[in-house]
């Protein structure tokens, strides 16, 4: 490692020259407290001779790597050395928490913008992610560090729902691509100038924390004008309108086409002279039927039960070709279709009979059985009496 830090020395790299000594524990503090020490000259060194660190990237993001500085401690650690030091799981926390905050809050928001004023909600919410952007400089520990960068989510998931639907109503279908290229380019382009001004910042101001503040500044003052734009009607730029015509009445109808009369002369004939019928000829023919077998009610009752459901859903069936066109037109065909249940359900009560008449007879002698003992019983304790 000494060979490392006087290879640095000899390439001339600013505030580097005393490494070694550091390093090699020439000065008493070896390990550990050398790294530490180290840090916080080559800091100083830095600012006072207002060098680049050549070689070393970035000051923003200037790790100092170690592999055996401390006896048994971990080795290949990676700490930032801007005040604060972070590890890579940390700094990965940090990243993470701000990408399911930016998610989570997304849905919400967006709701917000599609019931609310969205260039209220894109103005508010760039004011809070550029008023935590200039907190994130003022940040001293891990977790204030990952709080700041979780509000900083929440502000800037208010923008993009907001914006994207405020594009749309503002400009017609003819230019929407090219407005929406414009918004998107925004991305690219704030990177390139991060990237070619944040290294300059730290140099001018000779401290991590000034892009932050002076990032702030930009955001605060395009969020007025943001709160300035007007916010256009729902639909707007379309070419098209849309109907407001209320669709629940119509939506609600089991059947069309009939008068309040016909209805009700449909629903009395299949119920009243149905039901008079079935009724009737039903008991006589279970009767009928239980003389013969001891189960014959069931076993009757379950092919009632198979027919009834094979008739309903024919019905239904039939019904869903004579007015599909129709209910799919208003998005009713599903209200149609949960009709199915009826015969699903009355299938199912088929089932049970049978299950029903097949222990019915066992069950019934058992019965039979029993009322017989308990009556010898009780004539016995009267005679004894």
């Amino acid at each position: 490692m000494a060979s490392y830090a006087y290879n640095f020395a000899a390439a001339g790299v600013p505030g580097l020259t005393f490494m070694t000594r550091y390093l090699s524990g020439d000065n008493g503090r070896a390990g550990e407290a050398g790294i530490k020490e180290w840090e916080r000259d080559a800091e100083l060194a830095y600012v006072v001779q207002g060098g680049p660190l050549k070689g070393l990237g970035v000051r923003l993001r200037n790790y100092v790597y170690r592999s055996d500085f401390a006896r048994g401690r971990d080795s290949n650690r990676v700490y930032l050395t801007y005040d604060i030091a972070l590890c890579d799981f940390q700094i990965g926390i940090i990243g993470t928490a701000f990408t399911l905050v930016y998610a989570i809050a997304g849905l919400p928001l967006a709701r917000i913008a599609d019931t609310g004023s969205r260039s209220k909600l894109m103005g508010w919410g760039l004011l809070a992610w550029s008023g935590l952007t200039a907190v994130n400089g003022m940040v001293g520990s891990f977790w204030s560090f990952l709080l700041v960068r979780m509000g900083v989510g929440i502000g800037e998931a208010s923008y993009a729902p907001a914006a994207n639907s405020l594009i749309g109503d503002l400009f017609p279908a003819g230019r929407r691509a090219r407005a929406m290229c414009i918004f998107m380019l925004g991305l690219p382009l704030g990177l390139l100038l991060a990237f070619f001004t944040i290294g300059a910042m730290v140099e001018a101001f000779g401290t991590w924390r000034a892009p932050f503040f002076i990032a702030a500044v930009p955001g605060v003052l395009l969020a007025l004008f943001i709160f300035m734009i007007r916010e256009p009607a729902r639909g707007a730029a379309e070419t098209v309108a849309i109907t407001q015509t209320p669709l629940d009445r119509p939506l609600r109808r089991r059947y069309f086409a009939l008068t309040l009369h016909d209805a009700a002369v449909a629903t009395g004939m299949i119920v009243g002279l149905s039901g008079l019928v079935g009724l009737t000829l039903g008991g006589w023919m279970a009767d009928k039927v239980h003389q013969r077998f001891a189960n014959g009610r069931l076993v009757f009752a379950a092919l009632s039960m198979l027919v009834a459901t094979l008739c309903t859903a024919w019905a239904l069936h039939a019904g869903r070709i004579e007015l599909g066109g129709f209910v799919a037109v208003f998005g009713a065909q599903g209200l149609h279709d949960a009709m199915y249940l009826i015969p699903v359900a009355l299938l199912l009560t088929m089932v049970f009979l049978l299950a029903a008449s097949r222990c019915f007879s066992r069950d019934a002698q058992r019965m039979r059985e029993g009322m017989v003992l308990d009556g010898a019983a009780v004539a016995g304790q009267a005679a004894q009496a």
